[in-house]
């Protein structure tokens, strides 16, 4: 049985540590533009991730640093249409998907969407009462909006809020969530973006 003992585990420790280093440094994404603590971990985005302000700390990298960015050792984040359309809509474009597309696999799907499927129907779809509730919606998207015309205004977060609330005012009349006008709905949504935002760990 052999011993470990200090120097030995230390040396391990040290020449893993270069190992490591030395990896990161010569990676094909080493020379892409990035934060250079990304370079090393991707603890930094993780911690935006656990804050629920991914896209926020990734559109701020956008603004410093240009259409390219590496964000983590592993992971390259592009802001241009050429590089959307290369990766997403090239048939067979070769790019790996990140395990978080594992949980779209259909486990059951036939089962649920049978419990579910006359809601989509043609006929539920355009009823008075689906069609009244998502214009209601609409307008209290517009006259959140144009209530602050000349602040700061979350766009994202707020068409986030208008597709909730069309979705599950459709889904589950007359329950539905109210997230643009109401705090309680909105920390509802918040909380499922920021569930999904874990999803893909």
């Amino acid at each position: 049985m052999a011993v470990l003992s200090l120097p030995l585990l230390t040396g391990a420790t040290l020449l893993l540590f270069i190992a490591t280093l030395v990896r990161h440094l010569f990676s094909p994404l080493a020379r892409l533009p990035g934060p250079k603590l990304g370079l090393f971990t991707p603890w930094q985005l993780r911690y935006h991730e656990l804050q629920g302000k991914r896209t926020k700390y990734i559109h701020r990298m956008h603004l410093e640093y240009g259409s390219v960015v590496r964000v983590a050792p592993n992971e390259v984040v592009f802001s241009s249409l050429e590089a959307m359309k290369e990766i997403y809509l090239s048939k067979g474009s070769g790019y790996d998907k990140p395990s978080f597309y594992d949980l779209f696999s259909q486990f059951g799907l036939s089962k649920r969407r049978r419990i579910i499927a006359d809601r989509y129907a043609n006929s539920n779809v355009i009823r008075d009462s689906a069609l009244h509730g998502i214009q209601e919606r609409s307008q209290n998207f517009i006259k959140r909006c144009s209530e602050a015309p000349r602040q700061e205004l979350d766009v994202y977060l707020f068409l986030h809020c208008y597709a909730f609330d069309c979705v599950t005012h459709h889904l589950f009349h007359p329950h539905g969530s109210d997230s643009i006008l109401k705090q309680s709905d909105e920390e509802t949504l918040s909380e499922a973006v920021f569930d999904n935002s874990l999803a893909s760990e």
